[in-house]
């Protein structure tokens, strides 16, 4: 991911001492990892992305104290997480920050299938980019088998974590995946469930997947096209989370959408007082995280 212009900020406030015992060695590491950072990303805030914070930071909390935690949701959670700590500075996202890296040293001993370990995973490649990352080298292995895993979807998120988070490049599990990738994309640069249906989501994921992993260019050119094809019918249709991850995957992956200005201004109205925003917007519709992530995302990279 690439981001802005050079600019100074001040220094973040130390840890709380609560923090420092807790975390000796990985805070100092971690707040000096920040202060480096910081040197890229200028702050500025707007009246969605605070409210969107506060929402985000209440649902993650109860998500990491969770007996049985949704790592899905923890994982979509932890990229704005940590692009907010090297945005803004904000201190209560670097408390987050701090806690999560606590909670992962705890999660890792647990037994997951292959999307709980992709998200994982991914986890830890996000909370890196803050040197909060913990050592997941002992489920290594159960990763790479993924790649052999009846879901697609399982595939590209591992590939996207490989190719775009880790530091460990394992050429011939990118191969393979890439393969099984590509063998289910149509023409129209679609690509197709195990069932031979569509899905927008493994569409967008295989995206990212191919640009993180160097794929072929007409393969990547097809899929962006898709993407682009498919933005106008997602905003009559009010699918709101489809706009806000193609706006997102297509920046990331060098050609950012199409009137993306007009897309982020009906996004923006869509955001409640209280920080949700719908999945699907409708009258009686209810804030989704996983929209409130993506939109949390896209206004740090936006209004900086």
């Amino acid at each position: 991911m690439t981001y802005r212009k050079l600019c100074a900020l001040p220094s973040p406030k130390p840890p709380s001492h609560r923090f420092i015992q807790s975390f000796p060695n990985k805070s100092m590491k971690f707040f000096q990892g920040v202060m480096i950072a910081l040197l890229s990303f200028p702050a500025m805030a707007s009246e969605e992305s605070a409210s969107l914070r506060q929402w985000m930071h209440s649902r993650l909390t109860a998500e990491i104290v969770a007996p049985h935690p949704d790592l899905n949701l923890v994982s979509s959670f932890s990229m704005p997480l940590v692009t907010d700590v090297l945005t803004t500075n904000h201190p209560g996202s670097r408390k987050l920050v701090l806690r999560l890296s606590h909670q992962l040293e705890l999660w890792k001993r647990y037994q997951w299938q292959c999307g709980g370990l992709v998200d994982l995973h991914l986890i830890n490649g996000f909370l890196r980019r803050v040197n909060a990352d913990v050592d997941l080298s002992a489920s290594d292995q159960q990763l790479r088998d993924c790649n052999t895993t009846e879901r697609l979807l399982d595939v590209a998120n591992s590939l996207i974590f490989y190719c775009g988070f880790s530091q460990r490049y394992d050429q011939k599990f990118v191969q393979t995946g890439l393969r099984r990738l590509l063998k289910r994309q149509r023409q129209d640069g679609a690509f197709v469930r195990e069932n031979g249906e569509s899905g927008y989501y493994l569409t967008s994921h295989a995206l990212l997947a191919l640009h993180f992993c160097n794929a072929e260019a007409e393969a990547l050119h097809r899929a962006r096209e898709r993407l682009q094809l498919l933005l106008p019918q997602f905003r009559r249709d009010q699918f709101v989370d489809g706009v806000a991850e193609s706006l997102i995957f297509l920046r990331w992956t060098g050609a950012p959408a199409i009137n993306e200005k007009e897309y982020l201004e009906w996004l923006r109205s869509l955001v409640g007082a209280g920080g949700g925003i719908c999945f699907r917007n409708h009258p009686s519709c209810k804030p989704h995280w996983h929209t409130v992530s993506l939109m949390m995302q896209l206004l740090l990279e936006t209004d900086h």
